[in-house]
């Protein structure tokens, strides 16, 4: 398969019932992109742009506890070996609170191991923005399930680089989960004293279009839209 615009960084194909990882990223991003680890559920890549390095994991975790319970064992190690800054999104199914879940029954034993992971690799849960939940399974055309599985996380570090970074829970077409979309900006030396004001004005300027153009490539900018199973980064 070959998305337009977009090259292959990564790829763990789909084996039976585990779904695979497609790591894409478009042709004029910026980020230079070198494989760390591929493992049956999660892919890890290093990212390098204007000096800082970073690590990303594309997560598509079993729908299966036990298989979920090497993923975490696999995440803890990972830990260890990672020395900087660190994100992980994409499909973990599974939850953290009651709230996350309806309509289905909620598994205190599974949760507590989810949460015990994040607790040991020191993760922050990035919040999102939009519906609260990502996947739902109806019947008959009733919704019977709906939760909260595909998330986002970064360690501290990465969260202080990435300050104002959030999460979009986008809508849904064909598929049974939602995509959802990071957008981040580098983290502000300096702040201006006087709040920022856009002008109208500057759009009838000839140079407005480059101005902007050429901040956004020289700015520390990153989106990554994750649907189930491929990551694109933007």
């Amino acid at each position: 398969m070959e998305f337009s615009g977009y090259e292959q960084c990564a790829i763990y194909e789909a084996q039976g019932q585990a779904g695979g990882v497609w790591l894409l990223k478009s042709h004029d991003c910026p980020y230079v992109i070198n494989v760390v680890d591929i493992y049956y559920q999660v892919v890890t890549v290093s990212v390098t742009h204007r000096g800082r390095l970073w690590y990303f994991s594309a997560v598509y975790a079993c729908p299966y506890l036990c298989g979920r319970q090497q993923l975490w064992n696999y995440l803890a190690s990972l830990r260890t070996h990672i020395d900087g800054l660190w994100l992980l999104m994409g499909d973990f199914n599974e939850i953290v609170f009651p709230s996350e879940v309806k309509g289905g029954l909620f598994s205190l034993n599974s949760t507590d191991k989810f949460s015990e992971i994040i607790e040991k690799c020191r993760l922050i849960d990035l919040g999102a923005t939009g519906s609260l939940y990502t996947w739902y399974r109806k019947e008959s055309g009733v919704l019977k399930i709906a939760k909260r599985l595909n998330r986002a996380f970064g360690d501290s570090t990465w969260r202080t680089l990435f300050p104002e970074a959030y999460v979009e829970n986008l809508l849904r077409n064909y598929s049974n989960h939602r995509p959802i979309l990071l957008r981040g900006q580098g983290s502000i030396p300096e702040r201006p004293s006087r709040p920022f004001r856009f002008q109208a004005c500057w759009l009838t300027h000839d140079d407005y279009p480059i101005v902007v153009n050429n901040a956004w490539k020289n700015g520390n900018h990153i989106s990554l839209l994750v649907l189930t199973g491929f990551v694109m980064i933007l």
